[in-house]
């Protein structure tokens, strides 16, 4: 299967609206020119690392063991732009990055991704909104990040490849595309229409994935903190050769989210669903009722930090196996700043599946983690430093020839990192 190229063409289109400001209105400054109407930033890294990493592969009965890593060299660049354009939002953004490991293993020596995203938001009317999404990455690696979820992911939610949670050697591409209708009923209700593909291939369709989903929902909101769902979602997805299998989602149910009375600074908000799983085995194709559940707690401290805790148990369609799994998911974040010149990140996390939508043995689980500080030296110029944890354990799963069967990795990086504005607006 081929993925959609549907995205240079749009990039071309999108990247080509961006001309010179009106000279009617007062202009501002930003290095490539002056503009009212337009936002763009940059962003580049370059920086200094050393990683560890002990991998185990099982090829039939047999397993061995490879360490591999070492002390490398990164560049890291961005660019996003935000261009309104009458009721239009556009958001184009594009990454990649560059690690080069100066050791004998030839695998090794160099690590790239590349990513692109095109964002594009219209009002329909005066109670509708309709929105599209389009992602595309590419790694000369395989990554999976299974706390991400699903393949086909929220737009907001997409993560580009990192080769710290690197399973695989070798080129991968990655290709989503979301898009989302909503329009409100009277003053409490809101009914809404989503579609979404996601693509993922790897060398020699030892992973060959791809997976469509379309769904309505319907939302009565009788109070702030309050509201109900009524809606379904129908996904269909194939994980390698085989037959395709189907997930129906019953999003029904409440969403809660409310300051919790002990302290205003503390949300809390819990959502809960049910859905169909058909699990194909050798004999036949079976059905599988699901919870689905997500609860997410945040609390603000002080000015300038905040602590936040989420879970989440749902049953995805998932590249690495055959049948969907039913994940668990947990993750803790802190952040905030210390003072003007100093910001303080951590975060972490771990995720299990089980094969079957449950049903079988525990397929993989994973723990990871990371703390990052930045530290503003002068004007646009900052000190990084990084600290990452990941491990990756499917040793309790069917064999793959391309991807380790367990994982661990250990990762220290420190750089100068410059955020730049290009093009700014202070409409």
């Amino acid at each position: 299967m081929q993925p959609p190229v549907v995205f240079a063409g749009s990039l071309v289109v999108l990247m080509s609206i961006a001309g010179p400001a009106s000279a009617q209105r007062p202009p501002v400054r930003g290095l490539l020119g002056t503009t009212d109407r337009t936002a763009m930033d940059a962003s580049i890294s370059v920086y200094g690392g050393l990683d560890q990493t002990r991998r185990h592969d099982r090829v039939g009965t047999l397993a061995r063991r490879r360490d591999n890593g070492g002390r490398h060299g990164g560049l890291t660049a961005g660019v996003s732009l935000k261009q309104p354009l009458g009721g239009l939002s556009f958001n184009v953004s594009g990454s990649g990055s560059l690690q080069y490991y100066p050791g004998p293993v030839p695998l090794d020596l160099v690590d790239h991704n590349t990513q692109g995203t095109i964002s594009i938001a219209a009002p329909v009317g005066r109670r509708a909104s309709v929105s599209l999404t389009q992602t595309v990455s590419e790694a000369s690696f395989y990554n999976f990040d299974g706390a991400a979820g699903t393949t086909i992911r929220a737009l907001d939610d997409f993560e580009r490849p990192s080769s710290d949670s690197r399973l695989g050697e070798g080129r991968s591409l990655r290709y989503d595309l979301g898009g989302r209708l909503d329009r409100r009923l009277g003053r409490t209700g809101t009914l809404g229409f989503e579609y979404g593909l996601g693509y993922a291939t790897f060398p020699g369709d030892a992973i060959d994935f791809a997976a469509q989903h379309g769904g309505i929902r319907f939302e009565h909101a009788p109070t702030r903190d309050l509201s109900f769902r009524w809606g379904y979602a129908y996904e269909r997805g194939r994980s390698g050769p085989g037959p395709s299998h189907d997930l129906h989602r019953l999003d029904i149910g409440p969403t809660y989210r409310k300051p919790l009375t002990l302290s205003r600074r503390t949300t809390l908000t819990a959502t809960a669903g049910a859905a169909a799983v058909t699990v194909q085995t050798d004999a036949e194709a079976r059905l599988v009722l699901r919870l689905i559940a997500a609860v997410s707690l945040g609390h603000q401290l002080g000015r300038t930090w905040s602590l936040s805790a989420d879970y989440r148990r749902e049953p995805q369609m998932d590249e690495l196996y055959r049948n969907p799994t039913s994940a668990d998911a947990i993750s803790l974040a802190l952040r905030g700043a210390a003072s003007r010149r100093l910001s303080l990140t951590m975060m972490a996390g771990a995720w299990r599946t089980r094969l079957d939508a449950g049903r079988g043995p525990v397929g993989y689980q994973s723990l990871f983690g990371s703390a990052s500080t930045r530290i503003v030296l002068a004007g646009a110029m900052g000190l990084l430093v990084e600290y990452s944890y990941y491990d990756f354990d499917a040793s309790s799963a069917p064999a793959s020839g391309v991807v380790a069967s367990r994982l661990g990795r250990h990762s220290v990086r420190a750089g100068l990192n410059w955020s730049l504005p290009l093009l700014t607006s202070t409409q």
